[in-house]
């Protein structure tokens, strides 16, 4: 009777070993599989989002690029400016510049213009002016140096740019 015992033991034994919990186990691994592939398609989902809405800017983009006014140069739109400003006495230089943007048929504007002795009212009606414009021009980088005696007027010095087409 023990030995019965024994055999029956040991063949339960040997069934919960070589049947029960492999198939626990590979449950267990294709449970993980799913958790690890529903994650994969949800970062997956998230990028087509990403890039959905970077098609949709792009597109934009090259819509206000293709109505943007061609025989208008940067420089000129910014003497322009600096004329309605009252600030044209004011610029020291103007330096422009062109560079092609690698893999596309278009090029960045940019000119650097430094302005001297300027009210702090001035120079924010200028940046806005710059900014508001229809033109799609940003501006890069902007230093801001105090000047004078009493320390209330400012010397500036811009980077303005504009993608050409």
């Amino acid at each position: 009777m023990a030995i019965g015992i024994g055999g029956v033991a040991l063949a339960c034994f040997l069934v919960v070993q070589w049947a029960v919990l492999p198939i626990y186990e590979k449950q267990k691994s294709l449970a993980d599989a799913v958790m690890r592939q529903e994650a994969t398609l949800a970062e997956a989902q998230d990028l087509a989002r990403q890039i959905a809405t970077i098609r949709a800017t792009l597109a934009s983009s090259q819509q206000r690029l293709a109505a943007k006014d061609k025989s208008v140069s940067l420089f000129s739109f910014l003497d322009g400016l600096a004329a309605q400003s009252g600030l044209k006495d004011r610029i020291v230089y103007m330096k422009p510049s062109v560079t092609k943007i690698k893999n596309t048929e278009m090029s960045l504007s940019i000119v650097e213009m430094k302005l001297e002795s300027i009210a702090l009212s001035q120079l924010v009606q200028f940046l806005h002016m710059i900014e508001s414009s229809s033109e799609d021009v940003t501006i890069r980088r902007m230093s801001l140096l105090t000047a004078g005696k009493d320390n209330k007027s400012l010397n500036a010095v811009l980077e303005i740019a504009t993608i050409k087409v």
